[in-house]
């Protein structure tokens, strides 16, 4: 082979190889693939739908009414244990969890960190409106229900028991996911 077509082919290859050497940093042509996938890669927020906190059920809805992609995917569940299990598992990458429900997983180690407080406690305690409940003493011996054992609602009923001259035993606590909170107060249960 002459000299000649030695240097052509040497040209001709090294102006392909700069090609596309600039296409993959430059233009990002072959991460094509890669960045479509991660377009569509939603970031997961986890959330229960109570009426005290719409953040997420307000994203959820106005996603729902996008005509376009949206980044975020609120995720809705039922119940604290559901959501922080979804949490630990990195189902989801950020929830909206009960504060003493945080804490205690900061205790137990694991890596979390607080971004957004979206609810400074606008706790009360409803009764059916036929009851005949009008101060705490009223409640002894009846069901109260708390949405976790880690949640602001149960460390409110026991102070509130305490200033009634009255303690944990003196009602029947129970747990209850907030979403089926109405519907257990519409049935007086």
């Amino acid at each position: 082979m002459s000299m000649r077509k030695v240097l052509i082919v040497v040209a001709i290859a090294w102006l392909i190889t700069i090609t596309l050497v600039h296409a993959w940093l430059n233009l990002h042509v072959f991460d094509a693939k890669r960045a479509g996938a991660d377009q569509h890669k939603k970031f997961r927020i986890g959330f229960l739908p109570v009426t005290c906190h719409l953040t997420c059920p307000v994203t959820d809805f106005i996603n729902k009414q996008m005509t376009g992609d949206s980044f975020f995917e609120p995720v809705r569940f039922n119940g604290w244990p559901e959501l922080k299990e979804a949490y630990l598992s990195g189902y989801t990458l950020a929830t909206f969890i009960l504060a003493p429900m945080a804490m205690a997983l900061r205790e137990q180690g694991v890596p979390i960190k607080i971004v957004y407080l979206g609810h400074r406690d606008g706790s009360a305690v409803m009764v059916h409106k036929d009851s005949q409940i009008y101060r705490m003493e009223d409640l002894r011996g009846k069901k109260i229900a708390v949405p976790n054992r880690f949640s602001n609602q149960r460390l409110l009923i026991f102070r509130a028991l305490k200033n009634a001259n009255m303690t944990p035993q003196d009602v029947d606590l129970v747990e209850m996911p907030p979403p089926d909170m109405p519907a257990a107060l519409y049935a007086k249960a």
